[in-house]
């Protein structure tokens, strides 16, 4: 389980104020730090700042009020008047550099007492602030929080009377200076969350009066840990997770007797785990989850009497629980899942008093869970699953009422459901599937008011759904397939508005007609009814069901006509009505369903007539139905009744009329061939096309084939080209026309897509496009209306955006630039908006969430009223989920308040940890960051990732963790996405060689501005052109919002999700007056 920083915060900052009390002053010292001399000092200070949220509005050249007034000024005693300057707290301002800070903080002529100083949470950048050296009072130093880079400077050891230095969550790289060994006061150091890329220094084990040690979430090289660390004899924290440390825990860190919070976490460490660490009489938190240790747990582990957090998840762990486990009184949480355990739980473990969680799933346990496990303690997290459980279930787990994940599921439970489920009101994942339950579900754990996920699958159930199923109010998923359940299904079913994922009944026993209410779950996505006893018509009520994808009724009894209504379900993709006694016609609006792909609309074994299927593909999804006709190379009957005379007649015709068109067609080529060539119908019959939508269209393929036009083309590459193509009904449509994969292939850069490069990548890219468009539905993502593939070519047809690519806008290229054009702000923001919808879509509501890997500006598109559409899905990656994630590290939650920003710690779910990837990316890597870095060492915040066999992206937007790992994640995006909003804030490309450098993009030449303390005013950084008023402000808003997204720590990017937060909370306050049309 990940330990949050920000829990112990206050606590920290409590005996900060009782270790750092300031040393006292003499008389003299008074004198020369007086007031008069602190006041200029400040004043300074305040004009090398950037401050947009007023906070330092007090700082005045007025004598009226003494600084020691002033907001963030901390004074000596409370003699406001005389009393010296000795502390300074701007934290969490939104202030900036314009400036380097002013020289002489600490000389005669500035803060001489000054003894603390904390600029955390801002965004000051550039190295570290050399004029700090020069205060040799200073006790507490906090700059963590910001966007400082470079190395650490090696005079830090100057500052001899330092307890607490916090350098966290910036991007300092290179090493831990050795000078540091020498601070013999250092109380607190706090480097995590940086980019420091040696290894951890061996001489940190000469700081002995060290308390807190934390070091997390750096990509150091590969390294052991360093077993001096084991003589920091008062140290209470250490804190080494995702350090990239390899090699086994020394023995030595057993020496640290004080020691209550170890985090090893997310390492490569191997061996046994030493039993001395077992020893440690003060540890309440001991995490050493995502290793490779393995061997046994140690025996001696009852020995660790003060622990209340205990992680060893995710291991090579071998062997039984030790029965000392039982010694563990203060135990709270409890996670051993995914390890190599076996046997039987020891039955007092149930009678720890303190246990909340529990996680022992994925393992090889087996026999019988304590009877009395959740009657001794307020059981909140029980997980089990994936074991070899059996016998019944505990009837007490839910005994204290605090139960809010009960996940069982994948054992061999047997018996009832106990009927003391029904209590469990706080439960809200119930998943139970893949056992042996027995008998009826308890009447009221249908209505347990908090769940939202009841999972009961693949048991031996029976009885019927309860009407008290309507009090679930928050269900979402309802899994209840392959059981006995039967009878009528309750029309209280459609009470549940919120069941948005899926409703599984399959392959049971019920029976009746479908109720009506169906239709009211609105939300519903998924709907399997099929192998029950089913009877009555199919309600034309489900056509409410709007964000339907799949529909299967199959294996029932149903009967009468298929409703018309279902043709207009907007996004459905899959219907099975197949072994049914359904009669009548097939609706015409239920074929377009039919078109998309092979069975997506299967009817077969019913009684229908009418004409069947045009493809061969879907014929068999047609068959046993004998009023069906089609083609006879489908294995129908056929559908023309005519006689032989006829048919003869006919042919006569049809040869004729064949010879006539042919002499008409070669005068007409003789006449006009060259009008004619610019026509491209380089398809060899009409059928070789097959049309496949997405949407409801009102055009064949071939209005397509006829529409396209070389004059209308609007962009092109060795890939294929993209037409702006107007159909005969006058509808405007984009065609994207990609060649056979037998052709080379290579970016079109124009807004509808690229092709990507390589001889089989046109095919993959296509393909992608078609999965991932072709399922997903947002006002913020282009649609792709269908597609039509024939031997030579492959079309993708999208809704057309008149006003182009936002990259063509911005930066010229496109046929609706024009001359002298500018985007206003006001427009510029509201495209970022709706961009960041497209892709937080695609990031947090798609399931599983998709990454797009090629965001940039020429991939937003663009319609008559500039809303923002996401493009180009070539290259995207539907990402993998892991299951049953509990345990959680902590990363930055980012806030944007009125003119400031918020980083705290906030649990996100683990991903795994990339392999060594080299690649020549160091161009877009900050100064001393070594491309060979292991990716083992890089923090990766997410569960999902995906690996790439190649870099997907466009030159300038790829992100630089790319350098040295092949895996992807929505971090990818984030950065890419953070290059865009540079663009509209600067009006600049993001790779131009004549201003940025040679080899180097925006991002580089944004952080060297300002690295040299240039300052986000700085002339360069705006665009000049639209920065006036209240709108320079602004861009600054969201100047800061991509310098977070382009952090170089994948872990320092915020979600997408917060980057829109954010966005909204930076939304202009007055329209700006320029001209926005195109």
């Amino acid at each position: 389980m990940g330990f949050s920083v920000c829990s112990i915060f206050p606590l920290l900052l409590l005996s900060v104020c009782s270790l750092c009390t300031p040393t006292p002053l003499d008389a003299n010292d008074k004198l020369v730090g007086g007031q008069e001399t602190a006041r200029r000092y400040l004043l300074r200070f305040k004009d090398a700042v950037d401050d947009p949220g007023g906070f330092l509005s007090d700082w005045s050249d007025s004598f009226a009020t003494s600084p020691c007034m002033w907001t963030g000024v901390i004074c000596d005693g409370d003699d406001n008047i005389g009393a010296p300057v000795v502390g300074l707290n701007l934290s969490n301002m939104g202030l900036s550099m314009v400036h380097n800070l002013p020289a002489g903080m600490c000389s005669q002529q500035g803060l001489a007492n000054l003894t603390h100083i904390d600029f955390s949470f801002n965004l000051l950048q550039g190295t570290f602030p050399t004029t700090l050296l020069e205060c040799r009072h200073l006790q507490y130093i906090n700059l963590s929080g910001n966007l400082y880079v470079g190395s650490l400077p090696s005079s830090l050891h100057q500052l001899q009377a330092l307890q607490v230095l916090d350098l966290s969550y910036n991007n300092f790289s290179g090493s831990i200076p050795e000078g540091l060994a020498t601070l013999s006061q250092l109380l607190v150091l706090n480097l995590y969350a940086n980019l420091l890329n040696t290894s951890i220094p061996a001489h940190l084990g000469e700081l002995r009066n060290l308390q807190y040690l934390r070091l997390a979430y750096n990509p150091f090289i590969a390294s052991p840990i360093p077993a001096e660390l084991g003589n920091l004899r008062n140290l209470q924290y250490l804190w080494l997770a995702n350090c990239n440390l390899i090699g086994t825990i020394p023995a030595s860190l057993g020496n640290l007797t004080h020691l209550n919070n170890l985090d090893l976490s997310q390492n490569e460490l191997t061996g046994h785990i030493p039993p001395t660490i077992f020893n440690l009489p003060n540890l309440y938190q001991l995490e050493l989850f995502r290793n490779m240790l393995e061997g046994p747990i140690p025996d001696n582990i009852g020995n660790l009497t003060a622990v209340v957090n205990l992680d060893l998840s995710e291991n090579r762990l071998l062997g039984t629980l030790p029965s000392a486990l039982t010694n563990l009184h203060k135990l709270e949480s409890l996670h051993l899942n995914r390890n190599n355990l076996f046997g039987s739980i020891p039955q007092d473990i149930a009678l720890l008093p303190a246990l909340t969680e529990v996680s022992l799933f994925t393992n090889s346990f087996s026999g019988s869970i304590p009877p009395n496990w959740g009657s001794s303690s307020n059981l909140r997290v029980f997980d089990v699953s994936s074991n070899n459980f059996s016998d019944s279930l505990p009837a007490s787990l839910c005994e204290r009422g605090e139960l809010e994940m009960l996940i069982i599921m994948n054992n061999q439970f047997s018996g009832p459901i106990p009927q003391t489920y029904g209590n469990c009101t706080k439960v809200e994942r119930m998943r139970m599937g893949a056992n042996m339950l027995t008998g009826p579900v308890p009447e009221a754990v249908w209505g347990l008011p908090s769940m939202y996920i009841l999972e009961l699958e693949n048991n031996n159930l029976e009885g019927t759904i309860a009407p008290a199923i309507a009090n679930a109010i928050n269900l979402s998923t309802l899994r209840l397939q392959n059981n006995f359940f039967s009878g009528s299904l309750t029309a209280e079913i459609g009470k549940l508005i919120n069941l948005t994922v899926e409703l599984s009944l399959s392959h049971n026993r019920f029976n009746g007609t479908l109720p009506i209410e169906l239709g009211n779950l609105q939300h519903l996505n998924s709907l399997y009814l099929s192998f029950n006893y089913f009877s009555g018509k199919i309600p034309e009520e489900l056509s409410r069901c709007k964000q339907l994808t799949t529909l299967d009724l199959s294996h029932n009894d149903l009967s009468g006509s298929i409703p018309a209504s279902l043709g207009s379900l907007p996004i459905i993709s899959w219907i099975d009505l197949s072994f049914n006694k359904l009669t009548g016609k097939i609706p015409s609006s239920i074929y377009l369903i039919a078109s998309q792909s092979p069975c997506s609309f299967n009817v077969s074994h019913n009684n229908l007539s009418g004409k069947g299927p045009y493809s061969p593909n879907s014929s068999s999804c047609f068959m046993g139905n004998a009023g069906i006709c089609g083609e006879k190379f489908m294995g129908m009957k056929d559908c023309t009744k005519h006689s032989k005379l006829l048919k003869a007649i006919l042919a006569g015709t049809f040869a004729t009329a064949v010879m006539l068109l042919t002499v008409g067609l070669l005068t007409l080529y003789k006449l006009h061939g060259p009008l004619i060539s610019k026509k491209l119908y380089k398809f060899q019959r009409k059928n070789s096309c097959t049309l496949t939508s997405f949407y409801k269209v009102g055009f064949s393929e071939e209005d397509i084939l006829s529409s396209l036009d070389e004059d209308s083309i609007i962009g092109s590459g060795s890939a294929g080209k993209v037409y702006r193509t107007v159909l005969k009904s006058g509808e405007v449509v984009a065609v994207k026309k990609l060649w056979s994969s037998n052709k080379q292939s290579t970016e079109d850069g124009h807004g509808y897509g690229q092709g990507v490069h390589g001889t089989s990548s046109v095919d993959r890219g296509f393909n992608a496009e078609i999965t991932t468009l072709g399922k997903i539905r947002h006002k913020n993502i282009v649609k792709l209306l269908c597609y039509c593939t024939s031997d030579d070519a492959k079309l993708l047809v999208y809704e057309y955006m008149p006003n182009g690519s936002l990259g063509d806008l911005l930066h010229g290229g496109g046929q609706n630039c024009k001359p002298g054009f500018c985007l206003d702000w006001e427009s510029r923001y509201k495209i970022a908006i709706g961009a960041a919808q497209g892709l937080a879509y695609l990031h947090h509501d798609c399931w599983p969430p998709i990454v797009h890997r090629d965001v940039k500006s020429n991939n937003i598109l663009l319609d008559a009223d500039l809303n923002a559409y996401v493009a180009d899905f070539g290259v995207a990656k539907v990402m993998p989920l892991s299951l049953n994630q509990i345990t959680t590290p902590t990363n930055i939650h980012w806030k944007l308040t009125e003119g400031s920003f918020d980083m705290h710690n906030t649990p996100m779910a683990p991903g795994e940890i990339p392999n060594t990837v080299q690649w020549s990316l160091e161009n877009q890597l900050p100064d001393g960051y070594n491309a060979s870095t292991d990716a083992n060492s890089f923090p990766m915040d997410s569960a999902t990732f995906v690996q790439s066999s190649c870099i997907a992206g466009s030159y300038g937007y790829i992100a630089p963790e790319h350098a040295y790992t092949s895996k992807v994640t929505e971090k990818s995006d984030i950065y890419s996405f953070g290059v865009v909003l540079l663009e509209l804030v600067t009006g600049k490309r993001p790779v131009e060689a004549e201003l940025y450098g040679e080899g180097r993009d925006i991002v580089r030449w944004m952080w060297q501005i300002l690295s040299e303390g240039q300052g986000l005013k700085n002339e360069e950084t705006l665009d000049a052109r639209i920065a006036q008023g209240t709108a320079k402000e602004q861009m600054l808003q969201v100047l800061r919002i991509a310098l977070l997204c382009t952090s170089a720590m994948p872990s320092q990017r915020p979600s997408m999700r917060h980057v829109l937060d954010m966005l909204l909370l930076a939304q202009p306050s007055a329209k700006c007056k320029a001209s926005n049309k195109v």
